[in-house]
């Protein structure tokens, strides 16, 4: 027996109590809704504190005082925080390694590695 709800093909089991079926398929559907309506919530935040580096970052970049090997790195993780082909999580990560390297540079302002700090920071709570 095969049941047509909202779009989806569903097969029945004869042997299951079909009203059981549609309850659990039923309650599936809000489990997903609610589940998207999470993961649009937390993709929105993880995009904001994206932004937020990214400010950050351009501020370092055009800082005539930062040496420019490091301003550079800090363009470098603006193309990967833009880079619209990974997930924020990836985007964020890829960031996190460019900036892990240029933080170990004894050349660093130590105003500009505070706020390579706080960009790390805002990027390191972004998960999938």
């Amino acid at each position: 027996m095969t049941i047509e709800l909202s779009g989806i093909g569903f097969i029945m089991n004869p042997k299951v109590n079909t009203s059981q079926c549609l309850y659990n398929l039923v309650t599936a559907k809000e489990d997903q809704r609610e589940l998207f309506m999470v993961r649009k919530k937390k993709s929105d935040e993880y995009e904001l504190k994206i932004q937020q580096a990214l400010v950050v970052l351009g501020e370092v970049s055009e800082d005539s005082t930062t040496p420019r090997n490091i301003r550079r790195s800090a363009k470098d993780a603006m193309s990967a925080l833009k880079s619209a082909e990974y997930t924020p999580a990836v985007r964020a990560s890829n960031a996190v390694s460019m900036l892990d390297e240029i933080l170990q540079d004894p050349n660093m302002p130590p105003y500009t590695r505070v706020k390579l700090w706080n960009v790390m920071s805002f990027i390191e709570a972004i998960k999938d």
